[in-house]
């Protein structure tokens, strides 16, 4: 993908830019965005491709950052706020809360940023557009997270959430921009018994009865190493097996973060 990409192949312009977002390619996705944006997106057909185009400049103008690009998209998208944005031949993009929220984000609406994730995650889930539901509880939750205080805890719940359905989804990618958010705000939190942060994602999953392989896929590590941390686990909080650890987990309130 990344040798299309560099290829200069004669490509659809939104298509070649949020595949340069995609690739981590910020400056090339950002001179796309540019060209697009130029004369208030005049570029922008309103034929039926138009809706993908506004998704399309939304995910790339999240990875950029783009505040002025984001405050002239939020107006255009605005009016599909109650739609679900398809692809005219291939795809389904959810709702279109989620590229608002999105673009709210960007360009400093923080009350309507969480309002718009937070309608994403329900209207995908009502469609039961699961992949969608996962992406929206990704940006709901690292959303609240940032925030800290009393959201923070709020976010990480929303974060395990999703990395569960991605989990699930085999969603690869998200699976890994959710694990990086969550390290860094396991890093912030003190444990019980010396449990380490991964121990922490390994007993809440065992609290919730999922074995050994479901652990394995939700947090992309070999069965072995989640056999060696169930044993550290063990140790550390005195319990017997996999029962009174889940009970452990309950009476410690430590299930109630996922």
């Amino acid at each position: 993908m990344r040798r299309f990409a560099e290829s200069g192949v004669n490509a659809w312009a939104p298509g070649l830019m949020l595949l340069y977002a995609e690739l981590g390619m910020l400056d090339d996705a950002r001179r796309e965005l540019e060209q697009l944006a130029a004369d208030d997106f005049a570029a922008l057909a309103r034929d039926d491709m138009y809706a993908a185009c506004l998704v399309f400049c939304a995910e790339t103008c999240w990875r950029v950052g783009d505040s002025e690009c984001a405050a002239q998209l939020y107006g255009r998208l605005l009016p599909y706020a109650e739609q679900t944005l398809n692809h005219p031949r291939a795809v389904c993009f959810g709702s279109a809360q989620l590229y608002l929220g999105m673009l709210a984000e960007v360009s400093g609406r923080g009350d309507a940023a969480r309002e718009h994730f937070a309608a994403a995650v329900e209207r995908n889930r009502a469609m039961r557009a699961w992949p969608w539901v996962a992406r929206a509880q990704f940006h709901c939750g690292a959303y609240s997270a940032r925030l800290g205080g009393e959201h923070e805890a709020a976010g990480v719940k929303i974060l395990r959430e999703a990395e569960e359905l991605a989990g699930r989804l085999r969603m690869a990618r998200l699976l890994e921009d959710i694990g990086r958010l969550l390290r860094g705000a396991s890093r912030q939190l003190d444990y019980p018994d010396g449990l380490t942060a991964r121990e922490m994602e390994v007993l809440q999953l065992i609290a919730f009865g999922r074995s050994n392989k479901d652990i394995s896929l939700v947090l992309s590590i070999s069965l072995n190493t989640v056999a060696t941390h169930v044993r550290s686990i063990l140790n550390k909080t005195h319990c017997a097996n996999r029962t009174e650890a889940a009970a452990y987990a309950m009476r410690n309130g430590l299930h109630e973060e996922l």
